[in-house]
């Protein structure tokens, strides 16, 4: 068994694992942003890649904005992201680690003709107010 750790451009951990004859397995261990400026920077900087984010405590902010070609997971780890106005024009999965009430709590949520949401697992509540198009919701 091989473990390798790198950082990848987003500052998240990846691991790859060599397990003998059978391969490599990678995992990307996700990124903790702990405020809304930390969750804006990384989105900011996510069009057109994969980043994997988890929130280090509750966080409030006024415009959530997931770029178009870009493919976010959120883990919402039992916290709470309060936003006024989410707009997800890109790929959002979301996913509760923690196995609690994590959820989103958006003012007004506008999904983009390429966006969509994807709950993956963990007892999320997500108010939605507004919805485009463009919605796919899939539940694991």
């Amino acid at each position: 068994l091989k473990v390798i750790n790198s950082f990848d451009e987003e500052g998240g951990l990846k691991a790859k694992i060599s397990v003998g004859a059978s391969g490599e397995y990678e995992s990307t261990i996700p990124k903790t942003v702990s405020t809304f400026a930390e969750l804006t920077s990384a989105l900011g900087s996510s069009a057109g890649s994969t980043l994997n984010l988890k929130l280090g405590s509750d966080i409030t902010g006024d415009v959530v904005e997931i770029p178009v070609s870009a493919n976010i997971t959120l883990d919402l780890s039992g916290r709470v992201l309060t936003c006024d106005k989410m707009k997800v024009l890109g790929g959002l999965t979301l996913v509760d680690s923690a196995g609690t009430s994590g959820y989103i709590k958006a003012g007004e949520t506008y999904i983009g003709r390429k966006g969509f949401v994807k709950i993956a697992y963990g007892p999320l509540r997500t108010t939605l107010t507004y919805l485009s198009q463009g919605l796919m919701l899939m539940f694991k």
